[in-house]
């Protein structure tokens, strides 16, 4: 198993370990204190009690609290920069919850364009509808309805893409699959990219990309790069939002 194979599996390792946490505490929650996964934390913070349930609530907040950190920052960057057309991701169990970045950025005025997967493993973008979503390739949600026309992430002032891990230069460590090595590297202009081919080097689209991830996956060691790469200009945490270079 190479590096990235290995630092991937790693990651995703830790990722369902939290999603599987998050459920387990939510589920007993619900069962037993009356508790319910779709409470806010604020809603919930009346129903603590001592022993068990304080810290089987606890947990959740925390996880409630990491991601609404993250929307936080989502939301400051988005503001600060001004973008008026952004593109985004539906994150997944374990990884950052984008979902009410996506409601605040619509209720903005904002569009937002989420990817769709077509054959041949690349991307189509679809404007964010609320709730109009279907489960799609590798059983990720995926937005229905048309698609935006070709060349439509071009004009995005801001893109969030998601990763497994990014370094302090910038570079990003994707799945595997190379969905958005490839966009990114096409919006970048420079053609066509694998998601491991190889080689080793550093450039920048345009538009300003952040990986979105938890802050545990932002490394202070370099991440093994291909001659493709093409490298974010920061990554959006629970803690910060970090830029690169």
């Amino acid at each position: 198993m190479d590096d990235k194979r290995r630092l991937r599996s790693a990651i995703r390792a830790a990722r369902v370990a939290r999603a599987a946490l998050a459920a387990d505490l939510a589920g007993e929650l619900a069962a037993t204190h009356g508790y319910g996964k779709s409470e806010t934390a604020a809603q919930g913070h009346d129903k603590q009690g001592d022993g068990k349930q304080g810290h089987d609530k606890q947990g959740v907040d925390q996880q409630g609290d990491a991601n609404g950190a993250i929307t936080a920052n989502l939301v400051a960057l988005t503001e600060r920069s001004g973008a008026q057309r952004v593109s985004c991701f539906v994150g997944v169990a374990g990884e950052p919850d984008t979902s009410e970045y996506l409601r605040w950025a619509s209720g903005q005025g904002i569009e937002v364009l989420l990817p769709r997967v077509l054959p041949g493993d690349l991307l189509e973008w679809v404007p964010y509808r609320p709730d109009c979503f279907a489960i799609g390739a590798f059983g990720i949600p995926e937005p229905t309805g048309p698609a935006s026309p070709e060349g439509a992430a071009d004009a995005a002032e801001l893109l969030f893409v998601p990763a497994a891990a990014v370094d302090l230069q910038g570079n990003r460590l994707g799945w595997g699959r190379g969905f958005f090595d490839r966009e990114l590297a096409r919006l970048a202009g420079r053609g066509d990219a694998g998601d491991d081919a190889g080689g080793g080097a550093c450039h920048r689209t345009p538009q300003e990309v952040y990986a979105v991830v938890w802050e545990s996956e932002v490394l202070d060691t370099n991440l093994p790069t291909e001659a493709h790469d093409v490298a974010v200009h920061g990554a959006v945490t629970e803690a910060r939002i970090h830029h690169f270079g």
